[in-house]
């Protein structure tokens, strides 16, 4: 047998506690606020933390919905040290971020306070919390993508995933057909003529415009300080997408990163 401790990446305000046993002795808000001294309109406060679990709080919780002021002491101080242990998982996950260069690249606004770098970095991700981009990003079978790297650098899961996740936001501005492995097949081999045009402004429009109608969104996107990536490829709602960082300003590291991630999508198709 195996015992781990557990230890939750939430918190949750004693005063969630309070209203559900006022609702189970069917107490008002009225009655609530009235008996603990708290003006009606603050209530929400206390209910959502914002108001702390006082001696006195505690003292009347007592006698109007039970329980012990030790337990109510005790649940108000679990709540604080939970609260301080998910600002602290907030700060850590905002400084893996690659911060400067996504802001430097157009992905999201400079800011300065941490809070406005969570808020900015979780709307970026479309997420709530730090938990909910984990299971997103890091989690077994959510988020996995096979990518070409150099061993030469080492991978940081979140800016990985920020170049990921920009490369998605790309693709969703093109106009892709429906994925299909077997129109992709048959249009490779006439790509081969562009790999000799020497001007990306010439070559990656066409590139795009030739995948797209096979349900490959081809996107370049610059690998921010942290990501190794020079390709990648996933298939997501029906759609290919085909992800290259341009590193090295090569054209053969270019040309050998997309037939390479080409090769990808024919061989393992959905099963990226």
């Amino acid at each position: 047998m195996r015992s781990n401790d557990f230890s939750p990446r939430w918190a949750s305000p004693p005063g969630e506690t309070v209203r559900f046993l006022a609702a189970k002795r069917n107490l008002g808000s009225d009655d609530v606020a009235r008996a603990l001294d708290v003006a009606p309109d603050a209530l929400p406060r206390l209910f959502s933390g914002e108001l702390p679990i006082t001696p006195d709080r505690a003292k009347r919780l007592v006698g109007i919905v039970g329980a012990s002021e030790r337990f109510w002491l005790a649940r108000e101080a679990q709540f604080r040290r939970d609260v301080m242990a998910l600002q602290e998982d907030n700060r850590r996950w905002v400084s893996s971020l690659p911060l400067a260069d996504m802001a430097r690249y157009g992905w999201m606004q400079k800011a300065t306070s941490t809070d406005d770098k969570l808020r900015q970095a979780l709307e970026f991700f479309e997420v709530s919390t730090v938990d909910e981009w984990s299971d997103a990003w890091l989690s077994d079978g959510t988020g996995l993508t096979a990518y070409r790297t150099s061993p030469v650098f080492k991978a940081q899961a979140a800016s990985v995933a920020a170049w990921l996740r920009q490369g998605e936001l790309a693709a969703a501005k093109l106009h892709v057909r429906a994925w299909s492995r077997e129109r992709f097949e048959r249009l490779l081999p006439s790509l081969k003529p562009l790999t000799r045009v020497a001007d990306p402004g010439a070559f990656i429009p066409r590139l795009q415009q030739e995948c797209a109608s096979c349900g490959v969104a081809v996107v370049t996107v610059r690998a921010p300080t942290g990501c190794p990536a020079s390709g990648a490829t996933r298939v997501r709602n029906g759609t290919a997408i085909l992800q290259l960082s341009f590193r090295y300003l090569r054209d053969d590291s270019f040309w050998f990163t997309f037939f390479h991630e080409a090769g990808h999508l024919l061989l393992h198709g959905d099963r990226l």
